[in-house]
């Protein structure tokens, strides 16, 4: 008996081995789950904050270019859907701040496509970056 026990532990331990991490995560985890690796937030977050930046730099013109700025939050709109596609992941703070990033971009978005365009809430779509990280003051 303790024999067979034994016997299936092994069996079921080297089958988990043998499974791939995505392939243990499709097993333990709900299908309305998604899961971020450090990678993808790393490349994401990476990805807004350039944008961000040439989003504050159009900002600070005396006439920013509207197209420019589209592209800019367009560019933004899909990368917060990467972020956090309307489901839920690993990490709690994307969960509860990235719906109100992507509301916030959206709104920018816009905001931007009238006409003439309206550029207030573009200018304070860098604000939004504090649901989650605290200004650096230098």
């Amino acid at each position: 008996m303790k024999t067979s026990l034994l016997r299936w532990t092994a069996i079921a331990a080297v089958t988990l081995l043998a499974c791939t991490t995505a392939g243990i995560r499709e097993l333990t985890y709900p299908p309305d789950f998604h899961y971020i690796s450090e990678g993808e937030i790393r490349g994401t977050m990476g990805g807004l904050a350039v944008r961000i930046h040439a989003l504050d730099q159009q900002m600070a013109q005396q006439a920013p270019d509207p197209e420019a700025v589209v592209a800019l939050l367009t560019e933004m709109q899909e990368l917060a859907g990467q972020l956090n596609p309307r489901e839920h992941t690993q990490h709690p703070r994307i969960n509860r701040a990235a719906p109100e990033l992507r509301a916030d971009i959206d709104r920018a978005l816009a905001g931007v496509r009238f006409r003439p365009p309206n550029y207030f809430w573009a200018g304070q779509l860098s604000g939004s970056c504090e649901y989650c990280h605290v200004p650096r003051h230098e």
